[in-house]
C-alpha cells in the first residue's frame, strides 16, 4: 500500500510540476501597441487588439501615412504567439494582403520579442515588429 501511494505522489508532483511550464492563453487577449518595418518602410506606429476567441484586428500607417487596417486570428504554442493576418482596409495596393506574423511571447513583461513577418499572397515584402501589451 506504501509503495502506491509514493507512486501515485510522484506521478502527482510530475504533473504538476509541468504545469508551470504552460503559458496560459487568457494572457495574450488586450491591447497591444508598438512598431513594425519592412523592408521598404521604416519603423511606424503598430497596434493590435486580440481577442480570447482567437481572432483580433490590426491597425497601423504601413504605406506613406496611409492608415490601414485588419483583421485575422491567433494562436498560441509554448510561448511563440503565430497570427494570419488580411488587410481590409488602407492602401489600395494593399488591400487583400495577407500575411504571416511570429514573435515570442513573455507573459511576465507583456511583451513580444522576435517579431517577425511576411506577406504571403503577393511581392515578398517581410518586416520586424515589437508590442507591448498596454491592457
Amino acid at each position: 500500500m506504501n509503495r502506491k501511494f509514493l507512486v501515485l505522489l510522484c506521478l502527482l508532483f510530475a504533473v504538476l510540476g509541468c504545469e508551470k511550464n504552460k503559458v496560459d492563453t487568457k494572457t495574450v487577449p488586450g491591447l497591444w501597441t508598438g512598431t513594425a518595418s519592412s523592408t521598404t518602410e521604416g519603423p511606424k506606429p503598430y497596434s493590435w487588439s486580440v481577442k480570447p476567441d482567437g481572432t483580433m484586428t490590426w491597425e497601423g500607417n504601413w504605406v506613406g501615412t496611409t492608415y490601414q487596417f485588419g483583421t485575422g486570428t491567433w494562436v498560441l504554442s509554448g510561448n511563440t504567439l503565430t497570427c494570419n493576418l488580411i488587410t481590409i482596409y488602407g492602401y489600395s495596393g494593399t488591400v487583400g494582403t495577407t500575411q504571416i506574423f511570429t514573435a515570442q511571447f513573455d507573459p511576465i513583461n507583456g511583451t513580444l520579442s522576435s517579431g517577425t513577418w511576411r506577406n504571403t499572397n503577393i511581392n515578398n515584402i517581410t518586416g520586424t515588429f515589437q508590442l507591448t501589451k498596454i491592457q
